[in-house]
């Protein structure tokens, strides 16, 4: 089961954003918002630029978490730097999770959560102040997966990107026993869909091998963190490996003809899935690795991150201009 672990108060209406959460020293504003999603109510942390000029447009990108991620993770780290770099971000929690609502909780379902890409899409290009032709998307970890998969179908999103991507859970559904644990998720749904009841097991485990850099740097970074995020959970619906099984990118990656950006560490153990994704992309498309870089230091190492978000900086005011 290892591997499944996988300043300034500002209070001012600018054309249709209201700015009313405290900036940083970046001088970005946070400001939580709420849009639909079939009837659900979802939440997003929409990060702001302090420096928009009233009457103008801008490029906007939708951030999308992790598998079992919330928006103040990492999802929010990146929607914070592509604001600080003149865009209108949105990271967000998925229905089930965080403070988005939505039953069952806790369960990654590759359609539902793609439903769920498409309405943050439909909010941030409903703002006054977004170019509703200039939308891009990132998504980061089994997020990147969700992503490509809605973007070849969705022509709104112009341009895409992943960070760290788990572009394919059929290793991590193999390494969780395989056609065991698929059926342990047939039973969790046939529990649920009687009874209601959602069969929960920890998604993140303490690693007993410290030598596992992945499975070590996952519970440090999700259950070593989790007071300051108490909206997540180190939990998942169970039936969820059996939409694993479904997120297979090699035949959707060649259908993106959109252009692509994938950005993955040398040191990743997901970095060959980035490269697989990017030999099956038509292009136009570039695979940008970060030196020394594993799967989770790219959520938390600063330097790393930098260098990521300054490629992504480049590759949507390139593809949105």
């Amino acid at each position: 089961m290892k591997e499944v672990k996988s300043i300034l108060a500002v209070g001012v209406l600018i054309a249709g954003i209201n700015i009313s959460a405290n900036a940083q020293e970046n001088n970005v504003a946070i400001e939580k918002v709420t849009f639909k999603c079939n009837g659900s109510t979802m939440v997003g942390n929409l990060h702001i630029p302090g420096n928009l000029e009233k009457g103008r447009q801008y490029p906007a990108i939708v951030v999308v978490c992790p598998a079992t991620g919330i928006k103040e993770q990492v999802a929010g780290s990146y929607a914070e730097k592509l604001a600080e770099n003149g865009f209108i971000a949105l990271a967000f929690d998925h229905r089930g999770y965080g403070e988005s609502n939505g039953e069952p909780r806790n369960q990654e379902d590759i359609f539902r959560k793609s439903d769920d890409i498409k309405s943050a899409v439909s909010y941030i290009r409903s703002l006054e102040q977004v170019d509703r032709e200039k939308i891009g998307a990132t998504g980061i970890c089994g997020g990147a997966g969700y992503l490509v998969q809605t973007a070849v179908g969705d022509s709104r999103i112009k341009a895409v990107a992943t960070v760290s991507g788990t572009l394919s859970y059929k290793g991590s559904v193999a390494a969780a026993g395989g056609d065991a644990i698929l059926a342990m998720a047939g039973e969790a749904r046939q529990k649920y869909d009687e009874t209601g009841e959602v069969t929960y097991i920890p998604i993140i485990y303490d690693p007993a091998d410290e030598s596992n850099v992945f499975a070590t740097e996952a519970y440090e970074y999700y259950v070593g963190n989790q007071d300051k995020y108490p909206t997540w959970k180190n939990q998942v619906d169970i039936s969820s490996f059996a939409n694993f099984a479904a997120l297979e990118i090699t035949t959707v990656a060649s259908s993106l003809s959109k252009p692509v950006l994938f950005i993955a560490g040398t040191e990743a153990v997901t970095g060959p899935l980035s490269q697989i994704a990017y030999d099956n992309a038509p292009g136009p498309k570039e695979l940008y690795w970060v030196e020394g870089a594993t799967h989770v230091s790219l959520y938390y190492n600063e330097e790393q991150m930098n260098q990521a978000s300054d490629k992504l900086d480049m590759f949507f005011k390139n593809e949105l201009k």
